[in-house]
Formats: C-alpha cells, sequence, structure tokens
C-alpha cells in the first residue's frame, strides 16, 4: 500500500469528510490516472445533484411564490368588490 493509500485511509477511518476531500483534491494529480478519473466522476455527479436539488429547491420557492401572488390578487380583487359594494350603498344612503 503506497504512503497516499496510507494516509488516505487514517482520514476515511476518522470520518472527516472535509478532510478527505481536501486531502484528494490536494493530492489528485498523485493518484493513478484511472483513479483520477473515478474521483473527477464522482465529484461531477455530486455536484450535478446539488445542481439539481438546488434548481428543484427554487422551483418549489417560486411556487409558493406564484401561489402567494394569486392569493394577493384574489384578496385585492375582493377588496375592489367590498369597495364597490360600500360605494353602491352610500350613493343609495344618499339618496334616501
Amino acid at each position: 500500500m503506497t504512503e497516499l493509500a496510507i494516509q488516505l485511509e487514517k482520514l476515511i477511518e476518522v470520518g472527516d469528510e472535509k478532510a478527505v476531500r481536501a486531502f484528494v483534491i490536494e493530492h489528485i494529480k498523485e493518484f493513478p490516472e484511472e483513479t483520477r478519473n473515478q474521483i473527477i466522476f464522482a465529484f461531477f455527479t455530486e455536484a450535478m445533484e446539488n445542481d439539481t436539488k438546488a434548481k428543484q429547491a427554487l422551483a418549489g420557492i417560486i411556487g409558493q411564490g406564484l401561489d402567494e401572488l394569486k392569493q394577493i390578487n384574489k384578496d385585492l380583487a375582493n377588496l375592489g368588490d367590498k369597495k364597490a359594494i360600500l360605494d353602491v350603498q352610500k350613493k343609495i344612503q344618499g339618496i334616501k
């Protein structure tokens, strides 16, 4: 087992994912090409998954915002209807 593998194994045993990630990034050129390709693919896949999750979260927030705007429009329409009713009532009272 190479010194690189021993160091990586120790970090993995500790369970510090950030330290493992930093170590892998710092020593990426020291890994065999096949391993480098696997690491790069894993990072790329993770980035794509994170991007997808972020976009889904954003879509949910936008959807909630649209729902709120629809409710505000309904509330404004109702207020307009109530104002119109009050105006008619005032006119009727003015006639009496």
